[in-house]
């Protein structure tokens, strides 16, 4: 029982604060301060359109806080 307690507390202490944000597949290539080429990759949350950037790829989904 105490095993199963402390995993609830840990599962619930580790997702307290993290949302998923999904790719609206929007993205482009820009060019930062610093002269590199990366993605910029719009995100909906509820409703809420944000854009991140990333070296690689635009990831389908991200954590948000």
């Amino acid at each position: 029982m105490k095993a199963l307690l402390a995993s609830l507390a840990i599962f619930a202490a580790s997702s307290a604060f993290a949302a998923t944000a999904i790719w609206t597949g929007r993205s482009e290539q820009v060019q930062t301060v610093t002269y590199k080429w990366v993605w910029r990759c719009e995100y909906d949350y509820l409703g809420q359109k944000f854009w991140r950037l990333f070296e690689s790829f635009c990831p389908a989904t991200i954590e948000v806080q």
